[in-house]
């Protein structure tokens, strides 16, 4: 029997996220810094997760899509050459929000690590 494609994407999803995090990220411990713990969006609705990431002038994209199970919907990565931070950021988020309005999706809580791309998008400021 094959296992069906939507659980072998959360499990990797999951797997990668778990590996990504032990491996990159080493615990503050101090009086005024309390562990950050991701939670599930409220029920019917998804989270979308977006980042991007800078080498040697090479831009990738990566994401990930869970529902209010916290079940991996989609999730991915790819690098899209030479790009600034603030250009890879902007594409990964229009990818998934393209995504999710293509599978009719209109609750979506979004997550970024951008702040001039969140103000953008919330107008908040203008395009540099």
């Amino acid at each position: 029997m094959r296992p069906h494609l939507a659980r072998v994407l959360n499990v990797a999803g999951t797997i990668h996220l778990d590996y990504y995090w032990r491996t990159n990220h080493k615990p503050i411990i101090g009086p005024s810094i309390a562990p950050i713990k991701w939670l599930p969006p409220p029920l019917g609705w998804y989270k979308i997760k977006f980042d991007g990431s800078m080498r040697c002038n090479h831009a990738a994209i990566r994401f990930v899509i869970r529902d209010d199970n916290a079940h991996v919907v989609l999730a991915g990565a790819k690098k899209i050459g030479r790009n600034s931070i603030i250009v890879a950021e902007c594409l990964t988020l229009r990818d998934d929000l393209a995504y999710a309005v293509s599978k009719g999706w209109s609750k979506l809580l979004v997550e970024g690590d951008s702040k001039l791309v969140i103000d953008l998008v919330l107008k908040r400021c203008s395009t540099p």
